[in-house]
């Protein structure tokens, strides 16, 4: 009896022994990841292709046994990248997928995403991400103006960037580069609508380029150097009389042909037009002075001006002598009456108007106009003559010269 109880005792204990063992068992496999078993494939695929340089993007793997059945749940599956993070790392499936979200870390460039589970396989085991300027398939770039002043000036660019699908990308960082001047920053994060904006001042004809990614675009902005040679003639006009000013543009190679505007000075603005080669404008003064005049070209909103003066002064008298032939008129002789305009006023002379009268009692004997500056009259024996010649130009000014004789 003491026999069959040592050996039932050493029973109990070899039987609570292989419990403790199971019961170890049992715990070691809860410890051990799930993984797919031998021969299954796994296929990666993102909800999208292309992020910002600070978004994310979702990952899935689906984990498909040999037998084309869904992996069992639960079962793991590791995440890893090379550009960013995976959150989780590992996950683990439902219905055969698991998922992770790729977080991108500001960084440019392809995320190239893989999954494992155990040793399954397959030939769609990564997905590659477009992150930031990577997703960048054409550029833009435009400009707020293609000129700047002689004088210098700054205008703002703005880069657009889209990607294969023609979607704007934000987040893409964006470099800009040019050939003279300076940008105001070089290098700019595309905002929420795919723009980059950047600020470029120069005094010279430009180029600019804009990159992300592969993808860039470049403009050329042109210094606006036209000049404009100004030219009055006469030189020293007079009031009333008709003043021309020459005006030669000088159009930078390329340029445009600039809308001019004149002051003359006293009020009167002029718009010529677009000028392209020299023109000529015409303007009369109506007092004397000193006037500025002020001729303007604007192309594509930017303007340069040049200035010269005109001096007006006023319009000078007109000048008349009168004579009379022979020196000794005779009675019921003709004599011939001149009137000699002096200076260079003679040539504006259009009519001249003719009174001769009776210099002893004011009586007037004739009148006459005529277009010649000469007047034949008859005169009569014992008679005084008193003759006034008044000469009318065309631009209404009038002088008037005085002569007289005796008739025995």
């Amino acid at each position: 009896m003491l026999i069959r109880r040592d050996v039932g005792a050493a029973g109990q204990a070899a039987r609570t022994s292989v419990l403790v063992l199971v019961l170890a068992a049992l715990a070691a496999c809860d410890t051990v990841p799930l993984t797919a078993p031998s021969n299954s494939t796994i296929r990666v695929t993102a909800a999208t292709r292309a992020i910002p340089a600070d978004g994310t993007a979702q990952i899935s793997a689906t984990v498909t046994e040999a037998t084309g059945t869904p992996v069992q749940n639960g079962t793991s599956v590791m995440f890893t990248t090379n550009l960013g993070r995976v959150e989780p790392a590992n996950a683990l499936t439902m219905n055969g997928v698991a998922t992770t979200t790729l977080h991108a870390n500001g960084v440019s460039g392809v995320a190239q995403v893989r999954a494992t589970s155990g040793t399954a396989g397959g030939d769609a085991t990564t997905v590659d991400i477009n992150i930031g300027g990577a997703s960048a398939s054409a550029l833009t770039l435009a400009a707020s103006s293609l000129t700047v002043p002689s004088a210098g000036g700054t205008v703002s660019l703005t880069a657009v960037v889209v990607d294969a699908q023609g979607n704007r990308v934000r987040g893409a960082p964006v470099s800009f580069t040019t050939t003279s001047g300076s940008l105001t920053p070089a290098s700019v994060t595309t905002n929420d609508n795919g723009e980059a904006t950047v600020q470029l001042t120069t005094d010279r004809t430009t180029t600019v380029t804009a990159r992300a990614g592969t993808a860039n675009a470049t403009v050329t902005i042109t210094a606006q150097s036209t000049t404009l040679g100004l030219a009055v003639t006469p030189a020293a006009p007079t009031v009333g009389q008709l003043v021309s000013l020459a005006i030669t543009p000088t159009i930078a190679t390329g340029g445009a042909a600039p809308r001019v505007t004149v002051n003359w000075g006293d009020g009167t603005v002029e718009e010529v037009g677009f000028v392209s080669a020299a023109r000529t404008v015409t303007h009369v003064y109506n007092s004397a002075g000193t006037f500025p005049v002020t001729a303007t070209a604007t192309t594509n909103g930017d303007a340069t001006t040049a200035t010269t003066s005109v001096i007006v002064t006023e319009r000078p008298a007109v000048a008349v002598n009168v004579s009379f032939a022979p020196a000794t008129p005779a009675a019921n002789g003709t004599v011939t009456l001149t009137a000699n305009v002096t200076g260079a006023e003679a040539a504006a002379v259009v009519r001249y108007e003719w009174v001769v009268s009776n210099a002893d009692t004011g009586a007037v004997l004739q009148t006459q106009t005529t277009t010649g500056n000469q007047l034949s009259i008859i005169a009569a024996a014992n008679t005084s003559y008193l003759v006034r010649a008044t000469a009318i130009t065309n631009d209404g000014r009038s002088g008037t010269g005085v002569t007289q004789f005796r008739v025995p």
